[in-house]
């Protein structure tokens, strides 16, 4: 491939190809309007929603000591793409994921996840019993609606091979 040629591919430039910007002085015409094209991309809910991913989950930076300069830029930059959203990307540190299960942000639970989530049924169950759940204890929603995290609703299983047992009788009494 001849030197300065860079193939665009889905999901950014190819690797090993630098990208025509890297390194480059631009003009303050130039980069204002660079900001206003990113402030127009960033309008949509999905658009924020990648955009937080990848500046949380940049693995690239982890571990670098950065400059006061630095770092007072980085800060701007989120707050202008975030700026289109009323109070950030802040819900109160609860979300529903794909699999339609709220998650609960609970950095000092002992079984969070590496971002320091925790299944809300859980918790409910968990205070419920007072005491926290091992791994292997599996809560079922018993209407089957997965956001559905009334007690009444939960049922606890020792392991998931019991919560397979229930599913299989269920299915036998269906047919």
């Amino acid at each position: 491939m001849p030197k300065g040629i860079y193939l665009r591919t889905t999901q950014g430039f190819q690797k090993g190809n630098i990208p025509w910007l890297k390194g480059k002085k631009q003009s303050e015409e130039v980069r204002l309007k660079m900001s206003l094209l990113l402030k127009e991309r960033y309008k949509s809910p999905e658009a924020r929603k990648k955009a937080t991913a990848h500046f949380i989950g940049n693995k690239y930076n982890l571990g670098r000591k950065h400059t006061e300069e630095y770092k007072k830029k980085m800060s701007e930059t989120l707050k202008a793409v975030f700026a289109i959203t009323k109070g950030g990307g802040w819900k109160g540190g609860e979300y529903k994921n794909q699999g339609g299960y709220i998650l609960v942000f609970r950095p000092d639970h002992p079984y969070s996840s590496k971002r320091n989530y925790i299944m809300k049924h859980r918790l409910i169950m968990e205070e419920y019993l007072s005491r926290y759940l091992t791994k292997q204890e599996v809560v079922h929603h018993i209407n089957g609606i997965k956001d559905d995290n009334r007690i009444e609703n939960l049922l606890l299983f020792e392991n998931s091979k019991r919560h397979r047992g229930y599913h299989n009788k269920l299915r036998a009494l269906a047919i």
